[in-house]
């Protein structure tokens, strides 16, 4: 059964309602998407949020879905036990093995960690330890399945990574390759962005 909506009216000084939409779109957000993360927190935790930032890469695109904050940590398929062994000892209860997204829906917790295989042949930083390539987090959002994520932002989202940095897209395909989804990412770029694509399938 769908939920019944309704309309809200307020009324803001001009220059505040400037300011609203111009952050708001820094943040990959509609002026509507971020009313109604404010309303759901302030609903659900019976407090006024102040928490919001500006942060380079995608964490304001992460972090708005509303959901728990979630830490992604894969390693060499060698190394999971271990480090999930390590892990669960210093952060008992947080911590998850390679879960199903529906795990992470009933067990994940807020600052969760969630330990899984890094794929072969992932695309590797420019030397900056314990940092996503975008072109691995781009292919990712398509390919990892727990990554409970609104699609609907992935559009806005994903040009301003475009617009933003340098994209290798030969790197990103080599990838979608390995993860089998190149079709549903170029085709996703092609068809739902304005991005150029420099690359041909």
């Amino acid at each position: 059964m769908a939920r019944l909506t309704v309309d809200i009216e307020f009324r803001v000084d001009a220059q505040l309602k400037r300011d609203y939409e111009n952050a708001c779109t820094e943040l990959g957000l509609t002026t509507n998407e971020a009313f109604i993360m404010f309303a759901t927190k302030v609903a659900a935790e019976k407090r006024i949020p102040f928490e919001i930032a500006i942060n380079p890469f995608f964490n304001e695109f992460f972090n708005h879905q509303l959901a728990h904050n979630q830490i992604f940590l894969e390693v060499e398929n060698d190394g999971c036990d271990f480090v999930f062994s390590a892990l669960v000892e210093k952060f008992p209860g947080r911590v998850l093995h390679r879960p199903k997204a529906q795990e992470i829906l009933h067990y994940g917790t807020d600052d969760g960690i969630i330990i899984d295989r890094l794929v072969t042949e992932a695309p590797k930083s420019n030397g900056e330890p314990y940092q996503v390539p975008l072109e691995k987090l781009i292919v990712d959002l398509f390919a990892n399945k727990n990554l409970i994520l609104s699609k609907g932002d992935y559009p806005s989202a994903i040009e301003t990574m475009f617009a933003t940095y340098r994209i290798d897209q030969v790197s990103m395909l080599r990838y979608a390759r390995r993860r089998n989804k190149v079709k549903d990412v170029f085709e996703f770029l092609r068809d739902k962005t304005s991005i150029a694509l420099m690359v041909h399938l």
